[in-house]
């Protein structure tokens, strides 16, 4: 069985990660920072709409996170942790100076120096 390692990613591959990761990442952040302000209304009905699409898809990742992260003095602090980890994921995976960023470019700096006298990349350096 061969392993997929990270060196062998291609840059369209990259680019296809980078258009579907970053929304998505975003997006999953975005559901938890509302739940966390939905958590500040605890008599809101969570299971209606437009309540139930912030809470349901980020209602699983935080019961599991709720049993090895109990509520600190009352406040369950779970939904604070999973957005803290989406916005280190986004940053090391599609940030600026993230992993699929790089190899991105990659390919671009290849193409540069493997065809120098390429009358697109004239006068760019």
């Amino acid at each position: 069985m061969k392993r997929l390692v990270l060196a062998d990613l291609d840059p369209a591959t990259a680019k296809l990660a980078i258009g579907f990761l970053g929304p998505f990442l975003s997006a999953f952040g975005f559901l938890f920072i509302l739940g966390i302000v939905m958590s500040w209304y605890p008599k809101l009905p969570v299971g209606k709409f437009p309540y139930v699409i912030a809470y349901a898809p980020t209602e699983p990742l935080l019961i599991a996170t709720r049993k090895l992260i109990p509520p600190l003095a009352g406040v369950d602090v779970t939904p604070v942790v999973w957005f803290g980890l989406l916005s280190f994921l986004n940053e090391i995976l599609v940030g600026p100076q993230g992993t699929f960023k790089y190899y991105e470019k990659l390919f671009a700096v290849k193409v540069k120096y493997f065809f120098p006298f390429n009358l697109l990349w004239a006068g760019i350096d």
